[in-house]
Parts: structure tokens; sequence; C-alpha cells
């Protein structure tokens, strides 16, 4: 009798799993979108200031290289991440930087990407880079986007998607050494 109960609790688990699962993605996503147009308004408000300043979607790694060289060079720009861990850790450096999903046009209007000078997209994800590419060429026309690419095939379609340039990974490589 023990091992029958066991049997049906592990075969109920198995039913239930994904149900659960995919309930709890549904409200973690609702959740996420109502603290993003949350943060939306107040950066919104933060940000309504900047002009002539280069956004950076994305700020791992080649999105803290370009952070670097703009720092360098004095020319004001805000990173946007969508890892908090990495947003906050930015923040609390000194850094220009904010919570949010860079892939998403309402984040990018609010940190005013149509009075930036460029956007810069260093994105992980290819399809998420290309739709971003896409609907920035049509939200803002006028700004220059530069764009890292998986491999130049990614970036031939970048470039006509409509990025002024798009830089392979293996590029990007050689110019660091």
């Amino acid at each position: 009798s023990t091992g029958q109960f066991m049997l049906i609790v592990a075969g109920l688990t198995m039913v239930l799993t994904p149900g659960i699962a995919g309930a709890a993605r549904k409200l973690g996503e609702r959740i996420e979108n109502r603290r993003a147009s949350e943060t939306d308004k107040e950066a919104a408000e933060r940000y309504s200031d900047l002009e002539g300043h280069v956004v950076i979607a994305g700020f791992g790694r080649v999105g803290r290289m370009i952070a670097s060289m703009l720092d360098k060079e004095g020319i004001p720009y805000l990173a946007i991440d969508r890892n908090p861990e990495i947003a906050s850790e930015a923040r609390r450096t000194g850094l220009p930087a904010r919570f949010g999903d860079a892939s998403r046009l309402e984040v990018l209007r609010a940190a005013r990407v149509d009075h930036a000078s460029a956007l810069v997209i260093t994105l992980g994800e290819e399809v998420a880079t290309e739709n971003l590419t896409k609907s920035m060429r049509e939200a803002a026309p006028h700004v220059p986007l530069y764009v890292r690419a998986r491999d130049t095939e990614q970036a031939e379609r970048l470039e006509n998607a409509g990025a002024t340039a798009a830089v392979p990974e293996t590029v990007e490589a050689s110019l660091q050494l």
C-alpha cells in the first residue's frame, strides 16, 4: 500500500508540474510587466532632460567595454540591462545604468532614445537583436544604430534591417587584441 501511494503521488506530480510551471511563468511575466511599467514611468521622469547621450542596450561584457570607452571620451550614456543584479551593481559603482528589458521599445523610449546621439545594441539573443533593430529603425530613423552580431551572416541581416553598422563578435575580439 505504501508503494501504491508513492506511485500515485509521483504520477500526480508528473501530471501537475507542467501546468503549475506554465501558470508560474505567466504570473512571473505579469508581475515583471507591471514592475517594468512602473519603472518606465519613474525612468521617464528621471531621464526627462537627457539629450545627445548614447543608449547601451545590454550591459554585459561588450556593453561595459563600450561604456568604458564612452567614459574616457566624456560622452554621456545610459545603459539598460534586464538582469537586476548587473543593473544594481553598475549603479552602486556610480555608472548610469538602469534595470529594464532593452528589447522593449517602451523601455528605450523612457531612456529618451529618440533624443540620443546613438543606440548601441549588445543583446545576447539573435532574434531580440534583429527585432529591436527593425523596430528602432521605424520608431527613430534618425538615431544611428550600432549592433553587435554573432557572425557575419547576422551582421548582414542586421544591416538590411536598418543597422548603421553591425560588428560580428569575431571582429570585435580582433579589435580588442
